[in-house]
């Protein structure tokens, strides 16, 4: 996917708990996983948030020990999706793809779970070498990943996708030093409508700076393609890079939901006909109950098609 370059692998993670000293979570055994998600079930949802930051410690254990192809099949589920950026069958995709010796780092800075602690996203900054080109730098961008307790207690990923954007040389190396931050979930129970579509509505009917200020929540993260992330209502609202573009369609593929309906992670595609470099482009909405039964954007990831 990158063309990129060999390049030192930064140290292993580490997470800052609430009220704890920041400890060292990578690397953990993957057996880990299980003992982690096992506990969250019988935990507050905030703390079982923190499940979700130990599983991606444990995912990028495996492909360090087992390498990308093999690690990350070890921690799919069934049914999920990875974006190509098109959305296509994540284990196909990996089961296809050659182990190259390529090196992919991650640090979540962002994790919320579903009020009953089995549905979850995490959000943060990623790096990745291959080490099959010659070329000198690495890849990088913010990612959003969609996670799933299966029936035994283990987590797998149900959706990983990345919104890629340049990383100089002088920024690489703080890149994945950021401190993750526990998302309260929301108090709402089910939903009588799709909330991004009604984002879409809005937006076509009265643009888009009224559809962020509508749906968008006081700490709402938009990732976009080619620019960083922009964190919090009024830096989305200003840094917002489709900004003034109508919105012609919106086309929902697929919707992955918690059981109560409080955490709703949809994906499809934006037509922005004003838009000639990129007039379609494939989206992630993560929509929360943040307030009672009140519907809210809590992120947007947006990649050309």
């Amino acid at each position: 996917m990158f063309e990129v370059g060999p390049s030192p692998l930064p140290s292993p993670v580490r997470v800052q708990r609430p009220g704890r000293p920041p400890a060292v979570v990578g690397w953990l055994v993957p057996a880990a996983l299980t003992v982690c998600a096992a506990s969250a079930a019988h935990a507050a949802p905030q703390d079982a948030a923190q499940a979700l930051l130990d599983a991606e410690a444990t995912l990028q254990e495996a492909l360090v020990t087992r390498g990308e192809r093999a690690g990350w099949l070890a921690y799919l589920a069934e049914s999920a999706v990875s974006f190509r950026p098109r959305p296509v069958p994540a284990r196909g995709h990996w089961e296809a793809q050659p182990e190259t010796g390529a090196r992919h780092r991650w640090q979540a800075n962002v994790a919320a779970i579903s009020g009953d602690a089995e549905f979850g996203w995490t959000s943060g900054p990623w790096l990745y070498w291959n080490s099959a080109t010659g070329a000198r730098h690495a890849a990088g961008g913010h990612y959003l990943t969609a996670w799933r307790r299966e029936a035994d207690g283990s987590w797998r990923v149900v959706l990983d996708a990345r919104a890629p954007y340049p990383v100089t040389d002088s920024e690489r190396d703080g890149h994945l030093a950021v401190v993750p931050r526990l998302r309260k979930p929301g108090g709402g129970r089910g939903r009588e409508e799709d909330c991004s579509v009604q984002f879409a509505n809005l937006w076509r009917e009265d643009g888009r700076a009224e559809a962020l200020e509508e749906f968008g929540a006081k700490d709402v993260r938009l990732l976009h393609t080619n620019s960083p992330p922009a964190d919090g209502a009024k830096q989305a609202r200003r840094l917002d890079t489709l900004d003034g573009a109508p919105l012609g369609a919106n086309r929902v593929a697929r919707s992955l939901a918690s059981a109560g309906g409080d955490l709703v992670i949809t994906y499809g595609e934006y037509d922005i006909p004003a838009r000639a470099d990129a007039p379609r482009r494939r989206f992630v909405y993560v929509q929360a109950w943040d307030v009672g039964r009140r519907c809210r954007l809590a992120a947007e990831l947006v990649i050309p098609n």
